[in-house]
């Protein structure tokens, strides 16, 4: 894997299969999943100390008198990552509406690739078709990328000793403000 993060999809290895997957016209569940999976590799790379200050970065975009641009410096590796965070903080005012948006705009942003990519041969049925694709497997992953961003946007629970822990099942499906309810009632 590359050291630095970046948008440009084009050459990066981790969509490689994605790619074939769209090249071999498989079944829109297989792509929409493998998809997802390279969503979720890039937010687990984001999320790395040594990457970018995500956490700290999207607190200061948040925050009205905050100054994000102090961090920047910190994330090099991920400046793409970094602006647009910046700009997403600009339409949205919490952190689920900025990591939703910045996953659906990593899936445009593959998508919008591989249509540059299409031969032009090929003519304007196949850049449709691709289109057509992207928005089914938009339509397939939105549940799943609203759940991911619901969990990245979660406070973090602190470490409780097995004696103090309760099991409670949970429904993904919960707003973030009912499992908060549930938790405390708990303790």
């Amino acid at each position: 894997m590359a050291e630095n993060e970046t948008l440009d999809f084009r050459k990066s290895p981790r969509w490689n299969r994605a790619r074939q997957l769209i090249k071999d016209g498989a079944p829109l569940p297989e792509l929409a999943s493998e998809v997802l999976n390279c969503v979720r590799r890039i937010l687990k790379k984001l999320h790395l100390p040594k990457t970018m200050p995500l956490q700290a970065l999207i607190s200061e975009v948040l925050n009205p008198s905050g100054q994000p641009q102090l961090l920047m410096d910190q994330c090099r590796s991920a400046s793409e990552y970094a602006e647009l965070i910046g700009q997403l903080g600009r339409c949205h005012r919490d952190e689920f509406g900025i990591y939703f948006a910045l996953e659906k705009h990593i899936v445009e942003t593959f998508f919008n690739q591989e249509r540059q990519r299409l031969d032009l041969s090929l003519g304007a049925s196949a850049f449709h078709a691709l289109e057509f694709r992207q928005r089914q497997v938009m339509r397939e992953i939105q549940p799943q990328l609203e759940i991911l961003a619901q969990q990245q946007s979660a406070p973090a629970v602190p470490a409780v000793g097995k004696r103090g822990r309760r099991r409670v099942r949970i429904d993904p499906c919960e707003t973030q403000e009912q499992i908060l309810k549930v938790s405390l009632f708990l303790n």
